[in-house]
């Protein structure tokens, strides 16, 4: 029996408007299925992987403004719709320089 996912949307708490990405196998096979990320928010940072299980969203290069709440929501051919919240935090630290001076 297919229950494959055909659609995944990615949402973050701080982003108006439509998903910031999503993964489009409604039409098609799960392995050509179409990938849009919201070049505001993602721009060429984020990938997704529906081959692996779980699948997972990748985002390359973490700033600061990528903390926040991010949902997932799937839906699949035959079973019921699945959300999941994650929470991603970054933390960064800061580096001084320090200059000594002989006497």
């Amino acid at each position: 029996m297919d229950d494959s996912m055909r659609l995944v949307l990615w949402y973050r708490d701080n982003v108006k408007g439509g998903p910031i990405y999503s993964f489009d196998a409604r039409n098609t096979a799960p392995e050509a299925g179409k990938h849009f990320a919201d070049i505001q928010t993602l721009s060429n940072r984020a990938s997704f992987n529906p081959t692996t299980n779980p699948a997972y969203l990748t985002i390359r290069a973490i700033k600061r403004e990528d903390m926040g709440e991010y949902k997932c929501r799937v839906d699949f051919r035959r079973s019921r719709t699945l959300t999941t919240i994650v929470r991603l935090n970054v933390i960064s630290m800061s580096l001084h320089m320090l200059t000594f001076r002989s006497l």
